[in-house]
């Protein structure tokens, strides 16, 4: 990233000496000394579980130990899992899910892009209480969807979910109408920050890093630093790739490999299309396959303009089968459901909601030319601005109201377009990622450009400088938070609310 402008880095140094908000202790990770931690269990392989229609599952969050590249940390998981339990269910069926809080901090579980009844929607003070050490509580999840999504924390995410509460759910579509593959692979892709064989404290009452979010440098798969497939040549693999970091997205490539891109969020997209190459930021997801006609080690890769990173492998054994890449074909089912929108396609914008920063009035502006923050390129800042120190907002266009103080409210049935606005004319312009709960949507256009292939989505990148226009589908009745998914923009104030009636 190249700064175009730096605010004065005194007077920022000024409010970092002066706020002692953000207390960091030299300890393990939230405060654990691994010393007190007697008798945790290590890490179990996450398990995949089929769940049939109105069965009772148990879920717990809790502390384990984890060893990452040789070393031991306290960190948490869903059933000593990290990722959580892969939950399987399939579309139009209902769970209940028994979540008990095992660690010593309140937490929730959000049950993220499912429409279903917002009282289970895992979100304290809107949906419910947090859940309290040694509490359970028990959560009713309807899958009206098909589609990957994913489970987390909606207390702290900055923390909890970094430390590895985070788990998958796939919506298996009735009357299935995927490819036939010859292997499955569910992907969570994170990063963590470790330093001097330590994960490098966060904040106790506030979040650090709030200025761009904390970049990891371990960057993890399935919780692995060295995640690995076998496959036969001639093997099509479908990936469903979701990313949990707190703030890093990633470039995803399979070596000298073309990737069939499938869907995203919530189901598939109305044309498959071919491609290098899937951006994906956090909490979005991806539907991808891939066919290894060669036999050899390809990497698993995350490239972009300042690193390259190698994820993992994938080992292709030598095979006589015959090689068979499937067709690239249309969804008609799923054109035919958006085909019910296209009226509302060129209609005018219903709502502008404007992004942006407030620096504790910062005498001077920073600016990057870059469209999205690949990096942290100002670690030393970043790592020592709270989320009490400066505000990320979401704000109405015409009548200012912001964050907390802003709630639309939309009938059920109705669809509205809105129209994000991410200035880059900001303090400090950067990406975001926007999440709006409880409902579907479609990103019509990026910067004036109509999308020509849709799918239905509950998470967008919105790159510096942009304006994204979404055609949002409110279907399902509730108080619903929306927010940037960057963990320490979200607990720095970036996040309204809409109701729908």
């Amino acid at each position: 990233m190249k700064i175009g402008h730096i605010f004065s880095i005194l007077f920022l140094m000024t409010i970092l000496t002066a706020c002692t908000n953000n207390t960091i202790i030299n300890y393990n990770a939230e405060g654990y000394e691994t010393s007190d931690e007697k008798g945790l269990l290590k890490v179990k392989n996450s398990e995949s579980i089929e769940l049939s229609n109105g069965t009772i599952y148990n879920i717990r969050a809790e502390k384990i130990i984890k060893n990452i590249n040789g070393q031991d940390f306290v960190m948490y998981g869903y059933n000593g899992e990290i990722p959580g339990p892969l939950l399987k269910v399939k579309q139009g069926s209902t769970i209940r899910i028994n979540f008990t809080n095992n660690l010593d901090k309140n937490t929730t579980i959000h049950w993220h892009g499912l429409r279903h009844n917002y009282k289970d929607d895992g979100v304290p003070g809107v949906s419910q209480d947090p859940v309290k050490p040694g509490e359970s509580f028990i959560y009713t999840l309807y899958f009206p969807d098909e589609g990957i999504f994913w489970y987390h924390p909606h207390i702290r995410e900055d923390a909890q979910q970094s430390l590895g509460l985070y788990g998958n759910i796939f919506v298996e579509p009735i009357n299935n109408k995927y490819n036939k593959v010859d292997k499955e692979e569910f992907l969570m892709i994170s990063d963590i920050l470790i330093e001097d064989d330590k994960i490098v404290p966060y904040g106790v009452d506030t979040a650090n890093y709030a200025l761009m979010g904390r970049f990891g440098n371990i960057m993890l798969v399935n919780g692995l630093t060295n995640y690995s497939l076998i496959v036969n040549k001639g093997d099509t693999v479908r990936f469903y790739l979701t990313v949990s970091s707190n703030v890093r997205p990633f470039n995803i490539s399979f070596e000298n490999m073309s990737i069939k891109l499938i869907g995203s969020d919530i189901g598939r997209y109305e044309k498959e299309i071919i491609t290098d190459n899937i951006i994906i930021g956090p909490a979005e997801r991806y539907i991808a396959e891939v066919t290894f006609n060669k036999e050899g080690v390809y990497n698993l890769r995350n490239i972009n303009i300042f690193n390259q990173y190698t994820l993992g492998k994938i080992i292709v054994n030598p095979n006589n089968k015959n090689i068979s890449i499937s067709e690239i074909h249309d969804n008609q089912d799923v054109i035919l459901d958006i085909s019910k929108y296209q009226k509302y396609f060129d209609t005018p914008v219903d709502v502008q909601i404007n992004l942006g920063i407030e620096l504790n009035n910062a005498s001077e502006e920073m600016h990057s030319i870059e469209n999205i923050e690949w990096e942290d390129l100002m670690g030393e800042v970043n790592a020592r601005v709270n989320s009490n120190m400066i505000e990320w907002y979401i704000e109405d266009a015409r009548t200012k109201k912001r964050n907390s103080n802003l709630t639309y409210e939309f009938k059920k049935g109705s669809v509205k377009k809105i129209l994000f606005v991410n200035s880059r004319d900001s303090e400090h312009p950067m990406q975001h990622m926007i999440h709006l709960h409880g409902q579907r949507f479609l990103v019509l256009e990026d910067n004036g450009v109509k999308n020509e292939n849709l799918v239905w989505k509950d998470t967008f990148l919105i790159r510096t400088g942009s304006n994204v226009t979404i055609l949002l589908d409110n279907s399902n009745p509730g108080e619903w938070m929306f927010h940037c998914h960057i963990a320490e923009h979200l607990e720095s104030g970036m996040m309204s609310m809409f109701k729908v009636e």
